[in-house]
């Protein structure tokens, strides 16, 4: 989670004992961003989409060339989004075409035409042009291509880039069971974009798991993977996380807490007597107050991401990778606190031998691929892709 509303405060109210007071914090101010080229609604669909961004963001007026992102809409915001336009217009609304058409005009026009069939609902665009093959880039933990937006925009120009996100995002179906069962998922997908090789791969975070996988699955089937890219990514989870049979025996509560301790002060005594539902609306409630913009997430959207990321992080303490012949390059952050004994390849040395490449940048595990860190990856990445 990334806050959007920052308030700056002479001292922190703190409790008797020292800690911080949260619930002494004031709370944010919600950012009123709209546009300064205001364009309005033009038709009936056009209108109610302006109305949703506008009670989505909490921000006025919202014109029709606006987009949902550049206004603060982030991924889990996109969620809701989907929901609401979903019940609002009926049928069916990958999170894909929001992506693909992140303005009210634009999702107008796409809810009035038919939806190509023949493309996957897990690929997005997220930069559709160059000359070159695309990059697809495997989504994180939580299921989304999110993290990868300000990778599109500073990317070489002649590299394409498509996100492949979670196929439980948009169908009301089980996440999948292992990340070799989601990199056989995607790689399908990936041969309906471009059907032969070569291919050029990605993945941030835990989607550097999934993509590794992927490449080894290409590679079996006799295709061409010229490139594989692992964002801050390690081949197994690192110390700080449960085991898989500490994982499988946690409680809703447990799980939350391990979820989402970092960012809020969500603790096991404010959860523990508190109805099932009511436990995801107050950690919502927390965000909030730390100044997340997530005053307008909805129940379900939040649950299903919860229920998202517990299936990814038990298929990641599942997963045991082979090895893999092919070339790959991780760029990671630099960490002051490795040792000399310490491996930098963070163990895709024994598992790609020769073949890898490693390149270190600023920022930390979630800045990496955000402004002004993004920069640096990029070029990093585009060197390796050209």
């Amino acid at each position: 989670m990334i806050p959007t509303t920052y308030t700056l405060l002479d001292t922190l109210p703190l409790t008797p004992n020292g800690k911080t007071d949260y619930r002494a914090l004031p709370t944010p101010e919600p950012a009123n961003t709209g546009s300064t080229d205001y364009t309005p609604a033009q038709t009936p669909a056009q209108a109610l989409l302006v109305r949703i961004w506008e009670e989505t963001l909490q921000v006025q007026p919202v014109g029709i060339n606006d987009s949902f992102f550049a206004l603060g809409g982030h991924s889990l915001l996109a969620l809701s989004l989907a929901d609401k336009i979903q019940q609002a217009f009926g049928g069916e609304l990958p999170l894909a075409a929001l992506y693909q058409n992140p303005t009210p005009a634009e999702l107008a026009a796409r809810l009035e035409r038919a939806p190509d069939a023949d493309w996957p609902s897990s690929i997005v665009p997220l930069k559709a042009t160059g000359d070159r093959p695309p990059l697809f880039c495997v989504h994180p933990k939580n299921g989304t291509v999110f993290s990868f937006t300000a990778l599109a925009r500073t990317l070489a120009a002649e590299c394409p880039l498509y996100g492949v996100q979670a196929h439980s995002l948009d169908l009301e179906r089980k996440p999948h069971d292992s990340i070799e069962e989601m990199a056989a998922a995607y790689v399908q997908d990936i041969i309906r974009v471009q059907p032969e090789g070569p291919y050029h791969l990605c993945g941030y975070s835990l989607g550097g798991m999934i993509a590794y996988e992927m490449a080894r699955q290409l590679t079996a089937l006799g295709r061409e993977v010229a490139r594989l890219v692992l964002l801050d990514s390690a081949p197994h989870l690192e110390a700080g996380f449960p085991s898989l049979a500490e994982l499988e025996s946690m409680d809703d509560v447990t799980f939350l807490i391990t979820e989402f301790a970092e960012a809020v002060p969500v603790t096991e005594e404010a959860l523990r007597p508190l109805a099932p539902e009511q436990r995801i609306k107050h950690v919502l409630d927390l965000a909030v107050a730390a100044g997340f913009h997530m005053e307008h997430m909805d129940l379900r959207t939040m649950t299903r991401y919860t229920d998202i990321a517990r299936a990814h992080t038990r298929a990641a303490l599942a997963y045991r990778p082979g090895p893999y012949t092919g070339s790959a390059l991780l760029v990671r952050c630099a960490d002051p606190t490795d040792s000399a004994e310490a491996d930098p390849s963070w163990g895709w040395q024994a598992l790609v031998g020769d073949g890898l490449t490693i390149r270190e940048v600023t920022g930390n595990h979630r800045t990496i691929v955000d402004a002004p860190h993004v920069i640096a990856v990029s070029e990093h990445v585009s060197d390796y892709l050209t």
